[in-house]
């Protein structure tokens, strides 16, 4: 006759259970660990794009300044809350379609515009831009020249060329261990004197120069790329002369003292990315310039290359209006007479190009 033995009570079963359990613990704690520390694969690629987004102001009257009176609540652009955040979605879309790593923006008003950027780009595009480089320059129309990008950036610094110009924000960011340097850029607008405002851009051509040539003489393999909105076109003589950026590849490739402007890849009738309709023009006034050191053939190299072939002026049918296919804006028409609203991007066709890294 079998004997049936006495259940254990739950308590001992529980027990007996953390006994067994207790030798694995610390092995799984240690897998946790190991896990945590273990590096991140290396990028194969970097994204940078560019773009003025014309006149990105929130809906919040300035006291400290009257640059964004006109879009204050009462002003004459009649910017309302609304309309400030179709302009987010807008350009959100627009950027999130990009899928940038480093956006150089301009003309934003404040560190606001930029966070509500960063939102509507995390929650309704799926595409999160997490740190932002940003400082309230006092600019008299009260907008700023900053970027948002998805890795951490390190040193910052800001080069200011002369009291009313916008600063340059020279942002590193270390990748796998080696540094790319990113500095974007709003130069002088053309309105006004002609020769007053050219004198102004050579100021910040000298000074953005100053910064890479000292960045290129202390290594010369430097990973450097200039961006921005420079109110001159490629071949302009500030740009051309003042700064250095050569559309000659091979100037670049023998000197090493000088940035190769990749939109001298385009065809020339393709390179514009503003359309000054007084005389129904186009200009390549936004450039991505880059340094010896991230071209293909470039030596000594950096970790990374661009690749050419993802250089464009980035541009969808939406983006586009009227005869000449330009920008697409979103403002108020100057030419009508009661409020009338373009509800588009901006006057400014953004840039995007890829980095790759070198096998």
């Amino acid at each position: 006759m079998m004997t049936r033995l006495p259940r254990l009570s739950n308590f001992i079963v529980a027990l007996a259970l953390a006994s067994a359990l207790l030798p694995l613990l610390p092995h799984a704690a240690q897998e946790a660990s190991a896990a945590a520390s273990t590096p991140a694969p290396p990028r194969d690629a970097i994204v940078i794009a560019q773009w003025n987004a014309e006149n990105f102001y929130d809906t919040e009257d300035d006291p400290d300044t009257s640059g964004d009176d006109s879009f204050s609540s009462g002003g004459w652009a009649h910017w309302t809350e609304a309309r400030y955040r179709l302009k987010l979605t807008n350009v959100a879309e627009i950027v999130s379609a990009m899928k940038p790593d480093i956006l150089c923006i301009e003309e934003v008003e404040n560190l606001r515009v930029l966070q509500d950027l960063q939102e509507v780009l995390s929650a309704t595009f799926q595409w999160p831009m997490e740190f932002v480089v940003h400082k309230d320059s006092r600019d008299p129309r009260a907008l700023d020249c900053a970027m948002i990008s998805r890795i951490k950036p390190g040193k910052v610094k800001w080069l200011n060329a002369a009291p009313g110009l916008h600063a340059s924000p020279c942002a590193e960011f270390k990748i796998d261990g080696a540094t790319l340097t990113v500095i974007g850029n709003h130069w002088k607008s053309r309105t006004g004197n002609a020769k007053i405002s050219a004198a102004k851009r050579e100021v910040q051509a000298d000074k953005v120069r100053e910064e890479y040539l000292r960045r290129l003489e202390a290594d010369p393999a430097a990973a450097i790329v200039v961006t921005g909105d420079f109110n001159d076109s490629i071949g302009d003589r500030v740009p051309l002369d003042c700064a250095m950026f050569r559309t000659n590849i091979t100037e670049v490739l023998e000197g090493g003292d000088s940035l190769f402007c990749l939109s001298a890849l385009l065809p020339e009738d393709g390179r514009g990315t503003f359309f000054y309709s007084q005389n129904k023009k186009w200009h390549s006034f936004d450039t991505i310039n880059v340094s010896r050191g991230l071209l293909p053939e470039g030596k000594p190299a950096s970790p990374w290359a661009v690749d050419f072939t993802t250089y464009r002026i980035y541009v969808e049918d939406r983006m586009r209006m009227g005869e000449y296919g330009v920008p697409y804006p979103m403002r108020r028409d100057r030419e009508k007479g009661e409020p009338y609203f373009l509800l588009g991007y901006s006057d400014h066709f953004p840039l995007v190009v890829t980095l790759r890294r070198r096998r």
